[in-house]
């Protein structure tokens, strides 16, 4: 009797696990897919977008962006930036240091927003 009983306890608890396991796949499916999205729209120069990236020697409207609050809540330095009294908190606007390409800089956005680059996402 007691063996039934461990068995079916057993047996219930890999159930429970299997369970969370599948939640826990779907709310990150779900947040991974919000993810996406906000980065396309960013590189889509999306008015969501509330971030313009500057590029050294490069007209306005390569059409980078970003969302304020990605990229402070990724980085304690966009934080810093964006909540102190920095022209970039003013304007928006972020220039990005000399020899860094807008491809280069794409996938540092990529990593920011999903974790991870991809070749081809966008």
């Amino acid at each position: 009797m007691e063996h039934e009983l461990r068995r079916k306890s057993s047996s219930a608890t890999l159930a429970y696990i299997e369970q969370i396991k599948a939640e826990n796949a779907s709310l990150k499916a779900g947040s991974d897919a919000r993810c996406k999205e906000m980065f396309q729209k960013a590189m889509s120069g999306s008015e969501d977008a509330d971030v313009d990236f500057v590029f050294h020697g490069a007209e306005y409207g390569w059409g980078v962006r970003g969302h304020r609050e990605v990229l402070c809540a990724a980085s304690k330095e966009y934080a810093g930036m964006f909540q102190s009294g920095m022209s970039e908190a003013q304007d928006g606007k972020v220039r990005v240091p000399p020899g860094i390409g807008v491809a280069s800089f794409r996938g540092f956005l990529e990593w920011i927003y999903l974790g991870e680059t991809r070749r081809n996402l966008v």
